[in-house]
């Protein structure tokens, strides 16, 4: 819970009865704003609170947007994510397998070591899981034409196909979820956040 320190209060200093001493007041001015730490959402410890509100509200709107991230980006909503768009599609294919799928759907053929920091997994790891993925026909290894010594996973044809899928689960999943927006705010939506990605912090030449 937000906190504020106890205010130092001068004996002398007389107040208007019923009155709050100014920095009571300032923290129930402040207080409607702040459900996030108020209610204890998990993600949310006391020094997120304290940054956020430490002598007043700033970059509020940077705020909303890093508390809608982080809940986006945390490994409990990814998972659940990756077993909703992999359901009946296999037993190699599953939350664990998924982000190998998908990174070679993004990167094409790839070593095992660059996937894994394309996705973030060592490179054990990904060997592990393309293993199974290969086994069920859905990812091969060829010879690296850069460097004979070299193995590289790709996708096979049944790999896109598993790929494609899922991408149009999702795709529906999210269309779903916007079905009670105008259609005008929804395309508004997509557009600013394909300038979001492209500009913000996380675009690729963002310095």
């Amino acid at each position: 819970m937000f906190q504020v320190a106890a205010p130092v209060v001068d004996q002398r200093e007389v107040l208007p009865a019923g009155a709050a001493h100014p920095v009571v007041a300032e923290f129930r001015r402040l207080r409607p704003r702040m459900p996030l730490c108020e209610r204890g959402r998990r993600g949310y410890g006391k020094s997120v609170c304290e940054a956020r509100y430490s002598g007043g509200v700033k970059h509020e709107t940077g705020h909303d947007i890093a508390d809608a991230l982080g809940l986006l980006l945390r490994r409990s909503t990814r998972a659940r994510l990756y077993t909703r768009l992999t359901e009946g599609l296999g037993e190699a294919v599953d939350d664990l397998t998924y982000p190998v799928l998908s990174g070679l759907a993004r990167t094409g053929p790839y070593s095992a070591a660059d996937l894994g920091r394309e996705i973030g997994l060592d490179r054990t790891t990904v060997t592990r899981r393309a293993d199974r993925l290969e086994q069920a026909g859905l990812l091969q290894r060829r010879p690296d034409p850069a460097d004979g010594r070299a193995t590289l996973l790709a996708l096979t044809d049944d790999g896109h196909a598993v790929i494609a899928a899922t991408r149009q689960r999702l795709a529906a999943g999210i269309e779903d979820s916007l079905a009670t927006w105008p259609q005008a705010d929804a395309r508004d939506f997509a557009r600013l956040l394909r300038r979001f990605v492209d500009e913000g912090p996380f675009a690729v030449d963002h310095d």
